[in-house]
This record gives C-alpha cells, sequence and structure tokens, in this order.
C-alpha cells in the first residue's frame, strides 16, 4: 500500500520555517522551500534537503502557536465525520443536504451532510452535558436527536432534517417536528453499510483542534486542499496547520500494539500467584514505573515501553515490516546499579542477545525483521540476578 501525500504541482510555500520528520529517526529543519509528488525540499544553512515522501513521516511548523490558537473563536459546536475526521466551530447549519460550518471571522465551510456522522452542541450555560453511552447508535435503525431533559440527555429515533439557528427538523412517528434548538445536545445520522473506506494518505491537524483524514492534500496559494476520505474538500489556511502526518502504514510503535502475551517471573516463585505483584511488575506502555516519564540517558521518550526482569512480551507484527528500531536503556529511575540481559527474536530467531548496564551509554538497535511475523523481547536477570532492575525501549517501532 502506498501511503504518500499527493499534491497538485510543486509550489513555493513562502518559505515557512518548518520541521520533518524521517524515518530514519532524525528531524531536519529549515525553510520549506517545495512540496512535490516526490518529496519534501528544505533549505538549510548546509544547502538544499530534498526529503523523499516515503521518508516522511510528518512536516510541522516550527512554532504552530500563539497568535494563530488565541485568534480561535470558543468552539459551540463539535462535528465528528464518517471517516474520522473531527472538526469545531461556532455554528452550523444545514440546508438540503448541505451543512455549513461558520469558523473564524464568520468564514464558513460546506460539507455533504452525509459525510457527518455525530454533532454535540455546547449547552446555552456553557456547561458541559451528561456523557452519551459508546454504544449509543449500535442498533439504531434511524437518525438518534439527542434532547436534553431535566440534566440528562433522551434519545429519539427518527430522521434528522434541515437545521438553523433557531430549530432543527426531525421526523418522529410520521411527522415533521421543529425542534427548539436549545433543547438538542446533538444528534447522530444513521449510516448504511457502505464500502470500506480507503486509508488516510496523511492527516492534518490544526491549531483550531481540527483532525483532518486526508485523501489527498495539494498546497495550493499558501493553502492545503484537503480532500476527506468521505470525499468532502476543506481549504485549510497553512497559518493554521499544527502538523502533517503522513506516518500511517509506514511505521508502528510497539505501544500501541496489543501484545499476544506477556509473562512476568518473580524472582522468588511464590506457591500461588499474586495478583498485585503482577500488576506492579507488569510491562508498561509510555511510561515508566510510577506514572513517571520514560527516561533513559538523561532523555526522555514519549513514546516505548518500560519492562522488569524477568518478563517475556511476544507481539504479533503488522505484515510488511522490515525493521525495528529503539533505544535500549536502564531506566534513569534504577539506572546507576541495574542491570539486564536483553534478547530480542523474531519467529524464534535470535536478533539481538546483550547485557545492559546503567553504567554504559544507552544502545541503539535497528534490527532487520524482514518477512517476521512475531516478535519477543525477554527481559531477563543480569549477571548479579538483581530483581529489581527494569529496561526502557525507547521510541520502540518497527518500520515498513
Amino acid at each position: 500500500m502506498g501511503l504518500i501525500l499527493f499534491f497538485a504541482a510543486a509550489l513555493a510555500v513562502g518559505s515557512s520555517d518548518v520541521q520533518v520528520g524521517t524515518l530514519a529517526g532524525k528531524v531536519e529543519s529549515g525553510k520549506l522551500e517545495r512540496l512535490s509528488p516526490e518529496g519534501v525540499t528544505l533549505s538549510t544553512v548546509a544547502g538544499a534537503l530534498e526529503l523523499p515522501h516515503d521518508q516522511v513521516l510528518f512536516v510541522a511548523p516550527q512554532d504552530s502557536s500563539g497568535i494563530a490558537t488565541a485568534a480561535q473563536p470558543k468552539p459551540a459546536v463539535w462535528i465528528d465525520l464518517v471517516d474520522g475526521s473531527k472538526l469545531t466551530a461556532a455554528n452550523l447549519t444545514i440546508k438540503k443536504g448541505v451543512a455549513t460550518l461558520v469558523v473564524k471571522d464568520g468564514a464558513t465551510v460546506d460539507l455533504p451532510s452525509k459525510s457527518i456522522h455525530k454533532v454535540r452542541f455546547a449547552a446555552p450555560d456553557d456547561r458541559q452535558s451528561a456523557a452519551w453511552p459508546e454504544n449509543v447508535a449500535d442498533s439504531a435503525a434511524g437518525d438518534l436527536l439527542a434532547v436534553r431533559k431535566n440534566g440528562n440527555v433522551d434519545f429519539l429515533s427518527g430522521v434528522v432534517g434541515d437545521l438553523n439557528a433557531e430549530t432543527i427538523e426531525f421526523q418522529f412517528s410520521g411527522e415533521t417536528i421543529p425542534v427548539k434548538r436549545a433543547k438538542v445536545d446533538g444528534f447522530i445520522l444513521f449510516q448504511k453499510e457502505a464500502d470500506k473506506l480507503p486509508d488516510a494518505a496523511g492527516t492534518v491537524d490544526d491549531t483550531r483542534g481540527w483532525h483532518l483524514q486526508a485523501k489527498s492534500i495539494a498546497l495550493v496559494d499558501d493553502k492545503l486542499e484537503v480532500t476527506l476520505l468521505s470525499g468532502a474538500v476543506i481549504q485549510e489556511p497553512w497559518e493554521l496547520v499544527r502538523r502533517l502526518d503522513y506516518s500511517s502504514g509506514k511505521l508502528t510503535y510497539l505501544s500501541d500494539l496489543e501484545p499476544q502475551s506477556v509473562q512476568w517471573t518473580p524472582f522468588i516463585k511464590f506457591s500461588t500467584p499474586v495478583e498485585g505483584l503482577s500488576h506492579f511488575y507488569g510491562l508498561r506502555r509510555d511510561q515508566g514505573r510510577e506514572h513517571q516519564p520514560l527516561r533513559i540517558g538523561g532523555k526522555t521518550f514519549t513514546k516505548g515501553l518500560s519492562i522488569y526482569s524477568r518478563s517475556l512480551a511476544t507481539y504479533r507484527l503488522p505484515a510488511g515490516m522490515k525493521r525495528f528500531l529503539a533505544v535500549a536503556g536502564i531506566d534513569d529511575a534504577v539506572r546507576e546499579g541495574g542491570v539486564v540481559r536483553l534478547e530480542i527474536s523474531a519467529d524464534g530467531k535470535s536478533l539481538f542477545n546483550q547485557t545492559i548496564n546503567g553504567s554504559t551509554s544507552p544502545v541503539a538497535l535497528d534490527l532487520d525483521i524482514s518477512g517476521a511475523r512475531k516478535l519477543s523481547i525477554l527481559v531477563d536477570y543480569g549477571d548479579d540476578f538483581d530483581a529489581g532492575d527494569y529496561l526502557d525501549l525507547g521510541d520502540a517501532r518497527m518500520l515498513k
């Protein structure tokens, strides 16, 4: 599957300062000069740097905070689209199958109403309404209208029609009823079984909190023309862009996968399992012990695993992965005296087997897992059989 951000042409973008993350684990900085079907071109102090798209994970402005964020109006409407995109607006109307979002400075964005899955409105007093059940629409045979009642929300099944500033049309029990908008907490539009949407070529996140699942992205006159997976087209001002991410399918973090199995073996065997100990010494994802960050050699990692000795974790690998990369080291919390033996195997073949000592530098792993379907990670006791040490695998990830 080729996951590429498609651009209509190679166009200048006003030489914006950006950072570009690559599959090699580097972050390149410079002025964004061109975006083309072949890749990204940066102007750096060392000269022009061309990066092919299949090696690029993200593009982000170096400063995507401040004025753009502060200038955004407080959202009054939250919209989830059928393709997983999420948007906010100051107002929303629907007329004859066209949904119009009112955004900053009265600007509007039009979408087909059929691309909408769920809408929630802010209460008149800005208080948060009661949470909706996650499975409320699972057995619905029609649209659901969420109506506020005595501090709670009731759901009525029918057909949602046009929406204006005062009312929302709702067909219920054979009648079309103009329901006062102030009473409506939101609605869910019924979706028939449809063909599976394609995988996203990339995602766009902006300072308004929008998250767009993109089929294609074209840069036109300093704006991103984003064609969503649902087919809707949105013009995204470049100055609002926080991040273009097209890592999906190229990179998978191990901490985002559910292990096939995890087995922790205590240093001292008990006659009966101690559930509390198993939980305490269990594998941690994206955090260290006591909910502390993962820290190896003074560097903090937002993604990774924390694994006590002696633990064996096994993962079923997504198809097509070629390399496993990570930074392995004793967590800084126990670094001074920590020592473990780390063995990583793919389909039973040992790829790495080495003692990791807290007194030495962290180890950068880059292992060939081409064609493998199962990855096993064993964190065993070190030479001194210390049972209180734990290893971190920072940025543990697999690349296609």
